[in-house]
């Protein structure tokens, strides 16, 4: 282990442990995952010698409803939309607690159609989502329509 790798910069501002972030050239908030992320760029970088200028630090992603255009150009209905039966090729984002739903009511991309028992490891197309954890709705969330 290099000297280098050991030496990662941690320090307390106003109460909270920051460290430095050498990808993004920055001290950032100390969490668990922060730790191991920053351990990890540190062993790519000194140890395996991979060029800080080819290293991307996660980042969030910003997302918004699609727009109904969007919706009807792949094949789906807006507010009765599911992944069942669009346009193939359409990737779609889906939280894993939506994979381990059996039984379900999903919309049948038709309006005030729905389908029921709806099992989406069999009845999603696979190839085409991407199981990512999204923000759950909470009690006092607006309807977004």
């Amino acid at each position: 282990m290099s000297n280098q790798r050991r030496n990662i910069k941690v320090k307390n501002v106003d109460g909270h442990n920051m460290v430095f972030d050498i990808v993004r050239r920055r001290y950032v908030a100390l969490t668990p995952e922060e730790w191991v992320r920053q351990n990890y760029i540190h062993y790519l970088h000194y140890e395996l010698g991979y060029p800080l200028e080819l290293m991307q630090v996660e980042g969030a992603l910003e997302l918004r409803m699609a727009e109904d255009e969007a919706i009807k150009a792949v094949g789906g209905c807006p507010g009765f939309m599911s992944p069942i039966g669009i346009k193939e090729g359409t990737l779609i984002l889906v939280d894993p607690t939506v994979m381990n739903m059996h039984n379900a009511v999903a919309g049948a991309n038709e309006v005030d159609y729905h389908y029921k028992n709806v099992n989406p490891k069999r009845d999603f197309n696979q190839q085409s989502i991407v199981i990512t954890d999204l923000r759950m709705v909470k009690e006092g969330d607006l309807c977004p329509r």
